[in-house]
């Protein structure tokens, strides 16, 4: 740090450091303060812009990390008259603000970004996460949760883009599932995408789990009830 002459000594041990984000005046006799988004700096004795990615809190810059972004910055880089840069696209960042939900930085950015399809995240992520068998996300920046497969579908992968309809002879009573169940025996499925399956009716049955329509009594043969596994010998 440069160093300060008081007044009213004439000693180098009457000396004193600057502190952070103050630069000594040119007749060392004060310290200046530097503003909101800059830091000072003792070789010319001035105040610089904070780079990109660090943020000016008026005590020197700091670096904005991962899950925040700088706020405050110039939008655009001017010039001086003699032609010279007089701040930089990105620079005097003032503030750093954590990522909303949805969205990630992995830190020194001007801005976030959205998470993947098939990502999540909470708020101030430095990084998305994949949703978890069960769930799903179809766009970007969806929130701090993957939504549930509804009923009658589910998705068996990490990060889903989509929920899969349960095939035929199949079902989902429950929301969040990641795998669907076989229609029991004495019931059957013949579509797709069922939360529940159907009886067989008096007359029909299905022996084995899975079935995806109910086989007619031969004859000879009957069952008066629904649901049911077999049929019975006349007589």
């Amino acid at each position: 740090d440069r160093q300060i002459y008081r007044t009213d000594h004439d000693e180098v041990s009457d000396c004193a450091d600057c502190p952070d984000g103050k630069y000594a005046s040119t007749d060392f006799i004060e310290c200046i303060s530097c503003p909101a988004g800059t830091k000072a700096d003792d070789d010319t004795q001035s105040c610089l812009d904070c780079p990109i990615g660090y943020y000016g809190d008026g005590g020197g810059c700091v670096l904005c990390g991962g899950g925040f972004y700088t706020t405050g910055w110039y939008k655009n880089t001017t010039e001086n008259t003699d032609g010279t840069t007089a701040h930089k696209y990105g620079t005097g960042a003032t503030g750093c603000s954590g990522c909303d939900a949805g969205d990630y930085s992995k830190g020194r950015n001007l801005s976030c970004s959205f998470c993947e399809v098939g990502r999540y995240s909470t708020a101030a992520s430095s990084a998305c996460l994949d949703c978890q068998p069960g769930t799903y996300a179809e766009f970007t920046q969806t929130q701090n949760f993957c939504p549930s497969c509804d009923y009658g579908r589910f998705s068996n992968t990490t990060g889903a883009t989509t929920c899969r309809e349960c095939p035929r002879g199949s079902y989902q009573g429950a929301r969040s599932q990641d795998v669907c169940n076989l229609c029991p025996a004495g019931k059957y499925g013949d579509a797709q995408g069922l939360d529940e399956c159907t009886n067989c009716l008096s007359g029909s049955y299905s022996a084995s789990d899975g079935a995806k329509e109910c086989v007619s009594c031969p004859k000879g043969r009957y069952v008066n009830f629904d649901q049911s596994t077999s049929c019975f010998d006349c007589g």
